[in-house]
């Protein structure tokens, strides 16, 4: 059987005088941090010492034990003579093991000699440093220092500030920094590939804009040529139509004059109808004319006279069987003289013709202003028109009445062309038996 070896007991006495030593500093840390007492024994190589403060009331100590922040009273030599329990928190030490030992133990031992050389030397309007507080995690803090007298010499008052939110905020902003300027690098960079495809794009829309400039005036150029040549052509062949025509007509009604008698019912039946077929073909060539040069021609709008324009037709033999009334003076209006006579000798000349066998033509001119234009209306007692053929009587070779109406079926096309072309636009309202009202609408002179 083995014996095991026993350790020698301390002597009661002594065990007894250890928890008495216990108890009173315990004691003793309790009555400093409570304000009971306002001086600390420090143990020396030179022997014992005694510290009080000068300003050590309870108030103050109360203060300092309900900050936020750790809170030490150090000797110019680094001893701790006081600490609150927010220091102790900070280093996980109990308070007890940190009154009386040094501040440098818990200093990060590069940042060491700063600390050293501060305590030393602390200007009366204090000082402020960045330290790392050794312990189980490390802890940045700001150690703000403000020298401090006490009854045996000086000592420096210390605050330490807790970094860590400050440090995560400072990171954490430091990242979205990096993070945004990451961003707008890329977005810089894309700013830039798309500026610089935008610029090629201009170049290449520039570029095909100006090809097409050049094909545009070489096609206008072109169909300027060709317009040149067709109308060139178009007067050619009706030089060379009417020619023949106004033979036929001629000899046809000479015919009719000079050999009529001769011919019996049917002879003379034939030769008038010869006449009448060259008449209109004449009329027919004359119209398409009038139709191709309003296309084509050149038209320079000035300020033109209406009641000038209006009166020419009302005095004129066309007009002789009809009762025509002009509400006068019409207003001037922005036109081309020409081709603006040409559209109302049109229309006058229907409104005085598509009238009911045995009733006398009574035609209405008056024109009404609004924002800057002149509606022209002409209206008459005519047979009127459907509704469902207005637009359709402004085509070429439209015709709505049978041969009881002379005409070509151009005459409307000739209005609506002539308008169009100085600018402005032509209508009609009618209903069948209740006559028609067209009407022209020019800008005001």
């Amino acid at each position: 059987m083995k014996t095991m070896a026993r350790r020698p007991r301390k002597p009661a006495s002594e065990l007894e005088e250890l928890r008495s030593r216990l108890e009173l500093a315990e004691q003793t840390l309790e009555a400093i941090r409570s304000g009971e007492v306002d001086a600390l024994l420090v143990a020396g190589p030179g022997g014992d010492k005694v510290f009080t403060l000068k300003a050590a009331d309870k108030p103050y100590r109360l203060l300092i034990e309900a900050m936020n922040e750790g809170a030490l009273t150090v000797l110019l030599d680094g001893t701790i003579l006081y600490c609150n329990n927010r220091f102790a928190q900070m280093v996980r030490r109990p308070i007890g093991t940190v009154i009386g030992g040094s501040i440098f133990d818990f200093i990060e031992p590069r940042k060491r000699p700063l600390l050293k050389t501060s305590l030393r030397a602390v200007p009366p309007e204090g000082a402020k440093s960045e330290f790392t507080l050794q312990g189980e995690l490390p802890l940045v803090v700001q150690l703000s220092l403000s020298a401090v007298e006490i009854e045996s010499g000086n000592a420096v008052a210390v605050v330490a500030t807790d970094l860590t939110e400050r440090k995560n905020y400072e990171w954490l902003l430091q990242r979205q920094n990096a993070d945004l300027e990451r961003r707008v690098t890329e977005r810089t960079a894309d700013l830039k590939a798309s500026n610089t495809a935008l610029r090629i794009a201009q170049q290449e829309l520039s570029r095909q804009a100006l090809k097409l400039e050049e094909e545009v005036a070489a096609r206008t150029s072109e169909l300027q040529e060709s317009m040149k040549s067709l109308e060139q052509f178009c007067y050619t062949i009706a030089h060379d139509l009417r020619a023949p025509l106004r033979a036929m007509h001629g000899f046809s009604s000479a015919l009719v004059d000079e050999c009529g008698p001769q011919l019996d019912d049917r002879g003379r039946g034939y030769a008038r109808r010869i006449v009448e077929a060259a008449g209109r073909m004449d009329a027919l060539i004359r119209d398409l004319l009038a139709y191709g040069r309003l296309n084509s021609g050149e038209l320079p709008l000035v300020r033109t006279d209406l009641n000038l324009l209006v009166d020419q037709f009302v005095t004129s033999e066309q007009a002789a069987a009809a009762k025509i009334n002009v509400q006068a003076p019409l207003p001037k209006v922005t036109a081309n003289p020409t081709a603006l006579k040409q559209v109302l000798e049109n229309l006058l000349a229907n409104a005085t013709k598509f009238v009911l066998p045995g009733v006398v033509p009574q035609v209405e001119v008056f024109a009404k202003e609004r924002n800057g234009w002149v509606r022209v209306h002409i209206k008459d007692n005519g047979i009127g028109i459907d509704p469902q053929y207005h637009e359709r009587i402004f085509r070429v070779f439209e015709r709505l009445s049978g041969k009881e109406y002379p005409g070509t079926g151009i005459g409307l096309a000739i209005v609506q062309k002539g308008v169009e072309r100085m600018g402005g636009r032509a209508g009609v309202e009618s209903e069948p038996g209740k006559g028609s009202c067209f009407w022209i609408e020019l800008p005001k002179a």
